[in-house]
């Protein structure tokens, strides 16, 4: 019904690990780590938004419009913190995968 295909040939020096000179970039966890809090210092978004939901707390009940952005705060606060931490393992992903491939000892990252 068909013709068949050539034979898998192998070449030499065909699996030969990348080098370092052709390694891509990682992908930058600042903006995961600004999210989520686990960046350095203490005025992450995260912990800006939590600050600004403390303080309009008290006034939810009295206003619709202040339950309104209590709710919205605290729903931006958590997707941010979903999204912080869904990149940081794809970066961490990333970065694994690239030390497999440049052939690099265990928790080296170049």
């Amino acid at each position: 019904m068909g013709s068949v295909g050539p034979k898998p040939a192998f070449f030499i020096g065909g699996g030969a690990k990348a080098t370092i000179d052709q390694a891509k970039a990682l992908p930058a966890k600042g903006g995961a780590h600004a999210t989520t809090g686990a960046g350095e210092g203490t005025g992450s978004l995260g912990a800006l938004l939590e600050q600004a939901r403390q303080q309009l707390d008290p006034l939810a009940a009295s206003s619709t419009v202040i339950g309104n952005v209590v709710t919205a705060l605290v729903v931006t606060g958590l997707l941010l913190t979903a999204g912080g931490i869904a990149y940081r393992w794809y970066a961490a992903r990333k970065a694994k995968a690239r030390a497999d491939a440049l052939d690099l000892p265990e928790g080296v990252t170049a």
